[in-house]
């Protein structure tokens, strides 16, 4: 699985919290940024990167793909989700910490918790995920991304 080895990984056959291990190669998984697993068609489809608050994608992420500068190296990663209608609204929901590792390549994927993609959106709000990778541990803060993240932090917006 993507997620390197982590304390709490999603997967059809794992539970929540249980461990994987990486063999740092992520050629099995397609070259988008933000995309999501189809199991009628068994196929990685695509979401817009370039969402907006106002045109946000159909369907909830399941993966993101950041291409780092670093080689086989061991990551932090931060993954937020919280809800937003207006543009100073956004309120966090949930936040992680996950373990990943970066490929051959110098590629992360991170899988996005089951827990994560099933937010309640009783007033058709707009799901916001954001993913930051980091080279060193971090703290859980909800609603507040720790700075110094490896390439910025990564968003998009869903409504599904």
């Amino acid at each position: 699985m993507p997620v390197g080895y982590t304390s709490r990984v999603d997967a059809a056959n794992f539970t929540e919290n249980s461990t994987q291990s990486n063999n740092n190669d992520y050629s099995p998984f397609p070259a988008f940024e933000w995309f999501y697993y189809n199991a009628d068609t068994d196929q990685y489809l695509q979401l817009s990167s370039i969402s907006t608050l106002e045109a946000p994608v159909n369907k909830v992420p399941h993966f993101h793909r950041k291409s780092l500068a670093l080689i086989n190296t061991d990551l932090w990663v931060v993954v937020e989700v919280g809800t937003q209608t207006l543009s100073d609204n956004y309120t966090a929901v949930s936040q992680q910490i996950l373990r990943a590792s970066t490929d051959g390549n110098g590629i992360a994927i991170t899988q996005i918790p089951l827990s994560m993609r099933n937010v309640n959106t009783p007033n058709n709000e707009t799901v916001v995920y954001k993913v930051a990778y980091y080279s060193s541990e971090q703290t859980q803060s909800l609603g507040t991304m720790p700075v110094g993240s490896l390439g910025g932090i990564n968003t998009i917006y869903c409504r599904s």
